[in-house]
């Protein structure tokens, strides 16, 4: 079983390490916040072979509500910090 529990942690930091946050891109957080998120609304976490020895590690609504709505709240907070490309209506009227 800690065979499996280590490959688990592998293959999730291979996708995401939380230790390495700063060192992402804006979009890769946002990226990662999005997916976050969907795992959390769509009852994807904790993996099915953890609970099935550590029955008591189900989430319950109270649980997930509070990272749901964090990991939604990040992404809105990052999305609103980034830079909008001008587009050819932003520039002033004879420079096209």
């Amino acid at each position: 079983m800690s065979w499996l529990v280590e490959r688990d942690v592998r293959r999730g930091r291979d996708y995401i390490n939380l230790s390495e946050w700063n060192q992402y891109t804006s979009k890769q957080r946002e990226k990662f916040l999005a997916d976050i998120a969907s795992v959390i609304k769509n009852g994807e976490m904790p993996l099915p072979q953890y609970t099935l020895i550590h029955r008591d590690a189900n989430l319950s609504d109270a649980d997930t509500d509070p990272l749901y709505a964090w990991a939604r709240a990040e992404r809105r907070r990052l999305k609103a910090k980034l830079p909008v490309a001008p587009t050819s209506a932003d520039q002033p009227p004879g420079s096209r």
